[in-house]
């Protein structure tokens, strides 16, 4: 693995910013049988995580690389307001 490849979640009250979690992004010769997970399977799992800590979130913001149904479903899913695609 050369560069880095993380996929992040991160929680922002328009006071503060804090990084939750994150989860390294492996190409698929890097992966054993079986572990290869793409960047949306790796973000939809970060969010259903973030959806534990017991935080006052309302709204999901991801870049639009990330803009599938399933994560937009994966947001709906834990009752947040919006997923937005920026």
């Amino acid at each position: 693995m050369l560069a880095q490849n993380l996929v992040s979640i991160n929680y922002f009250t328009g006071k503060f910013h804090l990084p939750l979690d994150f989860d390294v992004y492996r190409k698929e010769d890097d992966c054993k049988e079986g572990e290869l997970m793409t960047k949306v399977e790796i973000a939809k799992d970060l969010v259903s995580r973030a959806a534990g800590y017991g935080l006052p979130i309302s709204c999901v913001v991801f870049d639009s690389w990330y803009n599938s149904r399933e994560l937009i479903d994966r947001t709906y899913k834990k009752t947040w307001n919006q997923s937005l695609c920026h």
